[in-house]
């Protein structure tokens, strides 16, 4: 049997290689279309406290974007801000305590910003006073939402109330 002469190995090793980067172009553009890295991805954090001088409550927060896909983030001024409800015991008719919501304050964020570039984070630090109302304030709800054309992010962060630190001895603390 005589062997395959050298330039139908040619052609064979040619048309491998033509299939070869046919088959990865087309796995990458599937990867493309069905992945999420290049669409527009925005994570929001919330982080907060709420303290309390000369018996006046107020809330210290700040909110972070973070770009975390690979296309640039435009942030409309409107649409864009941050809403903070004040979160009060209040009693019931029956017996117990019911939370009740008041809205404190709604304001704009992100409004030096006019995009967020890919694997940028931004912040945006704000205070807030919490003012009297009926009931304890046991919590500061912040709700947050950016918009970016036809896309809006939200999120929403519950801070508690910091207990009192008890200075006085209980039962189970060694002397």
């Amino acid at each position: 049997m005589p062997l395959p002469s050298k330039e139908l190995l040619d052609t064979i090793d040619e048309a491998v290689k033509v299939a070869a980067v046919v088959v990865g172009a087309a796995w990458t553009f599937l990867n493309y279309v069905r992945g999420r890295t290049f669409r527009s991805r925005l994570d929001i954090d919330l982080t907060g406290t709420i303290s309390e001088r000369g018996g006046v409550e107020f809330f210290v927060g700040s909110c972070m974007a973070k770009n975390v896909g690979l296309s640039k983030v435009p942030v409309q001024k409107a649409g864009t801000g941050a809403s903070i409800f004040a979160m009060r015991l209040a009693p019931r008719k029956t017996g117990g305590f019911r939370i009740v919501e008041q809205e404190v304050k709604v304001f704009q964020i992100f409004d030096r910003h006019g995009w967020i570039e890919p694997g940028e984070q931004i912040s945006d630090p704000f205070a807030v006073t919490v003012p009297d109302g009926p009931g304890a304030l046991v919590a500061v709800r912040v709700a947050v939402m950016i918009s970016s054309g036809e896309i809006t992010w939200s999120a929403s962060n519950i801070t508690e109330l910091p207990k009192p630190k008890n200075k006085e001895k209980t039962d189970d603390e060694p002397d």
